[in-house]
């Protein structure tokens, strides 16, 4: 044995065992099992690993930015084109305003087709009552319109515009008035600008389709 325990007086005590040299020989020491373990160095971590993490953050923000800007400009965009097509609206009315009144005053209206289609509006043929301007109504009995007119009685009320009638049979009464024509033109140019616009928001959304699913022959 190495190692020989004697008690002596309540005490315990260790005599070393010595060779055949007569050299003491010391015990061999405890070794743990997981001191014997060679340790795993710490794993290095990148140099650049929290750089490029904020590079890359830097990168998702400048790009949230560039798509809240693009959006805004769009939407800016929209805007002054819609005013700008307003604007066009409003002045083409108030040119054919303008022509209308021109040729009113000159007495260059058609007031016959306009009274027909009036008392087409109207749906009777009988007891028709036409009030026009002084003049327009004085420049109807100097010609032969009232034979297109049927028997109709003219009226003049000095309350209308130049150009403008209304015809009237008992309760019922149908206005044509310039500014109803300026309304209605009015109305279809901004029929005709949404129809543009909707034509364009088609042609768009084709494009970006085409683009997303290109040709296969093309990109073969």
């Amino acid at each position: 044995m190495w190692i020989r325990l004697a008690v002596q007086q309540g005490r315990c005590s260790w005599k070393l065992q010595r060779d055949a040299a007569g050299t003491a020989v010391h015990p061999p020491a405890e070794v743990s099992p997981a001191a014997d373990r060679p340790k795993s160095p710490p794993e290095a971590v990148p140099a650049g690993s929290s750089q490029e993490i904020a590079e890359s953050q830097q990168l998702v923000t400048l790009l949230q930015s560039l798509g809240d800007r693009l959006a805004q400009l769009e939407s800016q965009q929209r805007q002054r084109l819609e005013e700008m097509q307003q604007l066009a609206i409003e002045l083409a009315v108030a040119v054919a305003a303008r022509v209308l009144q021109d040729r009113a005053e000159a007495g260059q209206l058609p007031l016959v087709p306009m009274i027909q289609a009036a008392i087409e509006r109207l749906g009777v043929r009988q007891g028709i009552v036409i009030r026009l301007h002084p003049l327009d109504c004085e420049l109807l009995q100097k010609t032969d319109a009232m034979q297109h007119l049927g028997k109709c009685q003219l009226q003049a009320d000095a309350q209308l515009r130049r150009g403008d009638c209304v015809v009237l049979s008992g309760e019922l009464s149908v206005a044509g008035l310039l500014h109803h024509q300026l309304d209605a033109l009015r109305e279809h140019l901004r029929g005709v600008l949404l129809d543009a616009e909707i034509e364009r928001r088609k042609a768009q959304a084709g494009d970006r389709l085409l683009r997303r699913f290109p040709d296969r022959r093309q990109t073969a």
